[in-house]
């Protein structure tokens, strides 16, 4: 440390102070003790030396701020020290002690209730005394000798910053959430003191009036006192301007209000506004003390103010600030406009904004001022806004920043957040700065005039005004939204090909979010949102080939960072028209950054969670257009072959190099490629090179894409380019161009109905070209084509379903396919078209909801209406969530089918009792209604027997409805439900069949269906079992061979329930072709010489005309799988979940079976995949046919493949996994989570696959039970019979019993122990324990006696605990469980902690931990 007195250099004294400042300034807590000491050390220089001048201002303060931390130590130098005296000292010092003790005084005051002010001078006692000596200070003084008059007021001036920033600090800890005035000079009596002060030094001393120090300290009195006089205030320090409002100065304001001597008090104001007067003051600082001092009312920092004096001072300011704006110099205006903010801020009356920017802007000296404020005064303006007060120590003074809701905390979702991140600001960044969330006050200002007098400077010639302006365009758009139009876009987007770079690169910073604002203002229509997108996209494309047509690199490196910006923004148009962009980038080569626009690109997929090769699949057909044409540009201008101009960009795509992006894309390219041909010849160039890139004959490849020629060439061209085309291509390929289409007449048919939106006329000719080639010449009228569509629409319909999820234009073209087809073509296909339209809702439904709605609103009135009774139910149902998004267009769809067509529909609006919980239309309402009528009669039996057809509805909605129906219906009627429950001739069968649909539905895979069942159940309560009925097996013929009829008929009709049952419609493709393929093989149709014609008159009529377009539909099946080779799959890697096991297995079962069953079950393949239910339907018949008609070793495969599943139960590992499944709910440790859930996934594996092999080893004992049966004893001899008992008999009943004992099967476990038991009585001695543990867990206590009974020796300690369990005797159990020895065995380990005794299971606590089963007992526990 260094002597403060010492005589030094000052570059020395300087070094010291730095080195001092940064220990001060260190974080290290070693060092806290060493500061403090010094910072005493040099406070008590300060207070005992008159040389303050030798130690720097700022290493004052920092010691001041530690010493603080030391409560003693200050209170010890207040006490034993004057104030006098400290102030004489050190008055910087002196006042950080001061107020640190005011700060103590007023934290510890608690108000009155009902106080909303507190007077310091009462509260604190060193603030009275600091009081008394300024005001004794100010009454004493006299300039005799010396002027004192600034110094003193300098003094006054200090005492004024430190209360602003101590209420600062108060503001942050003190009265949180309540309004307290602070009065700490008393006024009007510290007014007239100053005043009378400065009037006396003006009177006898030369010296002039410190105006500057005088206008602050005025300027902060409403900071330190009541506000009664605020309007003398104000006139004193704007007197320059008060010839506004008085025209003599006998009209100023003289009267004080408040304890003081009014006399004096006006003398001296008379004084005072004279000596103003003769002062002289410019108005520019007149001004700006004015806009000062509306800075410190707007900090609300103040004590209240009055309403009245309120209004007065508004109409004070709005006075001088239209005087300025109207009459002012540039410099006043520019004044002006530096505070506008502020202006607008704290004026209520906003009418005269507009007016003053329209003058501002008239005055092109001060322009790019008025720009320069405008960010923040729009967003003041037409915004919530965060105000923001912070105190400059630099400057000291107040400074007020806005912060827009809208703009700066675009993230923030509500008010509480914005405060809790302006709070995170305040507390972190300094501790002297207040904040307060303002609600948006702007709601009948005419923003259209503003925006119209901002918008005159977007045209300027002047860079520099460009350059500013270009900053207040995310401000415009935040919260004006007449800038969001067509023109003002054509305005603002000419910014990104400017020709000066700087307004490029200020265009670049603010663009994306320019364009983010309007793409979610809810206000702006979508249509003008897309225009507004498509209008910037178009005008940066013509940039960018401008740029690289003129070789302006500068332009393409703004342009690469100005398309960049906006690739984040997730709208649809936006990622294709930046690849295209990014692509001539790469390609063109005139470009200057190929491999920063490579870069962009990868950035592009990173930003969208894709890859590059996955963004391109998106948009293949447009890109590989893209792509041809630039090839083309490249030819011509460079003679770059196709391999050269995609060099790089098929690397970047993802491909490995220019030939394999050929050989794999060649489908899309060459359409465009052959289009070019006639405008630019040397493409044919291109052509060849294609054709050699991809190894094929160019005759050849233009033949295989002929589909895709024709169709862009007929839609897109003229007729001569198409003629010339389709010369160049016959020459080509030798073939006639009838053949050609012929070849690909699928592809060209489909694509031609998918643009039957844009393109109608074309695509009407080009289908009555197919039709006439198709009819061998016959000229085909348009009236005909539907006709001539109708057994192909099928087709058409699956081929939609693949382009529903990308394609806005499937659904246009749709609905213009209804109308074009008619109501009986339609009809067949209705099931279908139900099930794409409602899969369209779930994958278009927030894109396109008006589009959806359009298309049903297409079907419904281009149906057969009757035809649609049986499915009005899941019409509605579909259409409901689009209720409250398009209620007028959904009612007219209702309308028209309930209203318009009662007549038709009248049987089936019964069906639609949910939509009484919806917002519909009134009258549809009633008409529900009035068709409920006669269920509200009903009494709650007939209610519940009427609900019961909608528990069994095809469509999972309807069940969930009826199930919240038919769960209020309980909840009102539980004694009729328990009479039903308990009645005197059983439980109502009703009640009955209910709780057996409740129990299917929770098996479904519908979550919400399963939730809504369990709800049920749960008001049902619990059902004593032996209340239900006994359940007796309906009597089945039993089907030995798949090619029976009974068989035939069950699997259609399960495909046909799996197929209304799914909602997916690529799903439902799959059970169609099962379907058609089993109509097919077996020649069932409608038809009497068909020849299985009565298996369909064994059909409802619903299924009837569910099957009928299947018996012309044209499914195929994709590939049919290869089979696994490994054996048994139950283990492996192709079989390591319960899905795959199953469909692997099945797949290799149905390869083994040799005869021409095989077909049927290949294409019922993929509905198996699907559905669990229909799989099970099928594979008890596959095993069953594998075994019969396989080989050896197909027959070895299937046993090792029941033997592994049933084998697997016996690893001790896998037990214990799957115990901990069983028993033990999850912890909170992610590491045990981990486990636990590998644990859940491979026990429940194991069960599933356990209970598919039970249910194949009954089917198979069953069909051995029936061959026998029907074919007695000579049945035994024959070669099928022989197989199944052969395999059957390959497996120990003892294990099949452990087997199904360890997975719950204890019935099972029964049947098969017995039967080992009948068939090897010697081993009844050994499995007697075993059979008493199953009886056990049957609840059979009487069994287990006589098991007992049985033995013919003394028990063992397990036996003798398994009686006591299951008699009840838990006590008894307890003791043999003492004299088990260590260590226990798991399985005993549930009953001991479940019984009540806690000190036995704390006395078995190391056992368990032996076991390392710690976490066990804990979860047990």
């Amino acid at each position: 440390m260094y002597n403060l007195s010492l005589s030094v250099s000052d570059e020395c004294k300087k070094r010291v102070e730095k080195l001092l400042i940064v220990i001060l300034e260190s974080k290290i807590c070693c060092y806290d003790r060493c500061k403090l000491r010094i910072c005493k050390f040099i406070v008590n220089k300060l207070l005992s030396s008159d040389e303050n001048g030798n130690i720097n201002i700022e290493v004052q303060s920092k010691c001041c701020d530690i010493i603080l931390q030391d409560d003693a130590y200050v209170e010890n130098i207040l006490k034993s020290k004057l104030l006098e005296d400290l102030m004489k000292k050190n008055e910087l010092v002196a006042l950080e002690l001061i107020f640190w003790k005011i700060k103590k005084d007023v934290e510890n005051f608690t108000p009155e209730n009902g106080t909303s002010a507190c007077v310091v001078d009462n509260i604190s006692a060193t603030w009275k005394e600091l009081s008394l000596m300024v005001t004794k200070r100010i009454q004493q003084l006299n300039c005799t000798n010396n002027c004192v008059l600034d110094s003193m007021l300098v003094l006054v001036d200090k005492i004024m910053d430190k209360i602003v920033k101590f209420k600062m600090k108060m503001s942050q800890k003190l009265f949180i959430g309540r309004s307290f005035d602070m009065e700490f000079f008393p006024e009007p009596e510290f007014i007239v003191s100053l005043l009378l002060f400065i009037n006396a030094h003006l009177g006898n001393c030369k010296t002039r009036l410190p105006h500057t120090v005088f206008v602050k300290i005025l300027s902060k009195t409403p900071l330190s006192s009541n506000t009664s006089n605020i309007e003398i205030i104000f006139h004193l320090i704007a007197y320059p301007f008060l010839t506004l409002f008085y025209k003599t100065n006998n009209e100023l304001p003289l009267n004080l209000l408040g304890k003081c001597d009014k006399k004096e008090a006006r003398v001296c104001l008379k004084e005072i506004y004279k000596h103003l007067a003769l002062f002289q003051e410019n108005k520019s600082s007149a001004l700006r003390n004015v806009c000062e001092f509306m800075l410190v009312l707007e900090s609300k920092l103040g004590n209240s103010i009055n309403d009245i004096n309120r209004h007065n001072l508004e109409l004070n300011f709005l006075r001088i600030f239209t005087d300025v704006y109207t009459k002012g110099s540039g410099q006043l205006q520019v004044i002006l406009v530096k505070y506008l903010s502020i202006i607008i801020s704290y004026l209520k009356n906003l009418d005269f904004v507009p007016k003053l920017l329209l003058h501002t802007c008239d005055n092109q000296s001060i322009v790019e001022n008025v720009i320069e404020a405008l960010p923040n005064a729009v967003c003041v303006l037409c915004s919530n806004y965060v105000r923001i007060t912070t105190w400059s120590s630099i400057d000291n003074k107040l400074n007020i920043n806005y912060n827009c809701v809208k703009c700066n905390f675009m993230k923030a979702s509500d008010d509480n957040l914005v405060k809790k991140d302006i709070s995170n600001f305040h507390i972190d960044q300094n501790p002297f700065v207040t904040s307060e969330v303002i609600e948006n006050r702007a709601n009948n200002i005419d923003l259209k005039e503003i925006l119209k007098s901002v918008w005159k400077f977007s045209t300027s010639i002047n860079v520099s005004i460009l350059k500013t302006f270009v900053k207040v365009l995310p401000s415009l758009s935040n919260h004006i939204n007449t800038f969001h139009t067509i023109e003002n876009t054509r305005v603002w987007i000419r910014y990104a090909g400017h020709e000066d770079q700087s307004v490029r690169k200020g265009f670049v910073q603010v663009f994306c979010s320019v364009l983010t604002s309007c793409q979610e203002n809810e206000v702006i229509p979508r249509s003008t949102k897309e225009e507004i997108l498509e209008l910037c996209l178009n005008q940066l494309f013509k940039f960018a080939k401008n740029s690289l047509q003129h070789s302006n690199f500068e332009l393409q490196d703004t342009l690469l960072e100005t398309v960049d910006a906006i690739t984040e923004l997730k709208v649809k148009p936006i990622p294709l028209e930046c690849i295209k962009i990014f692509l001539y980038f790469i390609m063109i080569p005139t470009s200057n950054y190929p491999a920063i626009a490579e870069n962009y690109l990868l950035e592009l997929a990173k930003k969208h969670n894709t890859k590059p090769l996955l963004l391109y699949g998106r948009y293949r057909r447009e890109i590989c257009q893209y792509l041809v044409d630039l090839c083309a540009i490249n030819q011509a201008l460079v003679s770059y072959t196709m391999k050269k101009s995609l060099e790089h960009i098929s690397i970047v795509l993802g491909y490995l190099n220019a030939k394999d992006f050929v050989c794999k894309e060649n489908s899309y390219l060459v359409p465009y490629l052959v289009s070019l041909i006639v405008l630019m010849p040397d493409v044919l160039d291109l052509i060849k090179e294609t054709a050699d890139l991809s190894e094929i004959e160019q005759g050849e490849l233009l033949a295989s894409n002929y589909g895709g020629i024709f169709l862009y060439l007929f839609l897109n061209k003229s007729e001569k380019e198409f003629k010339d085309c389709m010369k160049y291509i016959e020459a080509k390929t030798l073939m006639t161009a009838s053949v050609l289409r012929k070849r690909n007449f699928k592809v060209i048919l489909n694509e031609l109905l998918l643009n039957f939106h844009e393109k109608r006329e074309r695509v009407l000719v080009a289908l009555r070209l197919l039709a006439s080639e198709d009819t061998d010449g016959e000229v085909m009228n348009i009236k005909r084509i539907p006709d001539y569509l109708q057994p192909r629409f099928l087709g058409v319909l699956q081929y939609f379903d693949t382009k529903l999820f990308a394609k806005k234009q499937v659904l246009l073209s749709l609905a213009e396919i209804f109308k074009f087809m008619g109501p009986k073509r339609i009809v067949p296909f209705r099931f279908k078209i139900i099930a794409m339209l409602r899969t369209a809702l779930n994958l278009n439904y927030s894109n396109f909801p008006e589009l959806n709605c359009n298309v049903w609103d297409a079907f419904v009135r281009n149906c057969d209406i009757e035809s649609l009774g049986g499915q009005l139910a899941m019409i509605f149902v579909s259409l409901l969530p689009l209720v409250e998004i398009y209620p007028f267009k959904i009612n007219n769809i209702f309308s028209y089918l309930i209203l318009q067509n009662e007549n038709h529909l009248k049987d089936y609006i019964a069906d639609l009792f949910f939509l009484l919980d919806y917002k519909v239309a009134p009258e549809i309402h009633n008409m529900v209604r009035k068709y409920m009528q006669k269920f509200e009669q009903l009494n709650f039996q007939q209610k519940m027997q009427y609900l019961m057809k909608y528990l069994s509805h095809e469509t999972n909605e309807v069940k969930i409805h009826a199930l919240k129906y038919v769960k209020e219906i309980i909840k009102e009627n539980r004694s009729e439900l328990d009479t039903m429950i308990l009645g005197y001739n059983g439980m109502d069968i009703t009640v009955v069949n209910l709780l057996e649909i409740l129990t299917v539905g929770c098996r479904e895979k519908d979550r919400s269906l399963k939730l809504a069942c369990g709800e049920c159940i749960g008001e049902l309560g619990g059902i004593e079992p032996s209340h239900l009925p006994r359940k007796y097996a309906e009597t089945q013929s039993f089907t030995f061979f798949i090619t029976e009829d009974v068989f035939v008929v069950n699997s259609l009709q399960e495909l046909i329930r799996a197929l209304q049952a799914e909602k997916n419609t690529t799903i439902m493709d799959r059970f169609a072709l099962a379907i058609q393929e089993t109509l097919k093989i077996y020649g069932i149709g409608p038809e009497t010489s068909s020849p299985k014609h009565s298996i369909w008159k064994q059909f409802p009529q619903a299924h009837k005309e569910l099957m009928v377009p299947f018996l012309s539909s044209r499914y195929t099946i994709g590939q049919t799988p290869e089979p696994m080779q490994a054996s048994p799959i139950f283990g492996s890697t192709v079989g390591n979940t319960f899905q795959t096991w199953s469909q692997n297995w099945t797949c290799l079962l149905i390869s083994a079976i040799k005869t021409d069953k095989k077909k049927l079950l290949e294409v019922c393949l993929p509905s198996m995949k699907q559905c669990h239910r229909t799989l099970m339907h099928f594979l008890p018949h596959i095993v069953l046919h594998s075994l019969l008609e396989g080989s050896p070793n197909d027959f070895k495969k299937c046993y090792d493949e029941f033997a592994a599943v049933i084998n697997s139960f016996e690893h001790p590992n896998d037990f214990l996994d799957d115990q901990f499944e069983v028993v033990a709910p999850s912890t909170s440790t992610n590491r045990f989570n981990q486990t636990s859930q590998a644990a859940t996934s491979k026990g429940l594996k194991k069960s599933h696959c356990m209970k598919v092999i039970f249910i194949l080893l009954d089917f198979l004992e069953r069909w051995i039970r029936e061959w026998q049966w029907q074919r007695g004893a000579n049945g035994r001899d024959d070669d099928n019979y022989k197989k199944i008992y052969l395999f059957l008999t390959r497996f120990c009943k003892l294990q099949l019993a452990k087997c199904s004992f360890r997975y719950g099967e204890y019935s099972r476990a029964l049947m098969y122990l017995e039967d080992y038991i009948t068939n090897n009585q010697q081993e009844l001695d050994k499995n007697l324990h075993f059979l008493a543990k199953i009886y056990a867990q049957l609840d059979e206590p009487d069994a287990v006696s006589g098991v007992s009974a049985l033995r013919n020796r003394e028990p063992t300690i397990e036996q003798r605990i398994l009686e006591l369990e299951v008699s009840g005797k838990l006590s008894d159990a307890v003791a043999c469980y003492e004299q088990i020895p260590h260590p226990l065995k798991l399985k005993h380990l549930q009953v001991i902690l479940i019984l009540s005794n806690v000190n036995v299971s704390g006395h078995y606590f190391k056992s368990v931990c032996s076991l390392g089963a710690y976490t066990l007992l804990l979860r047990f526990g």
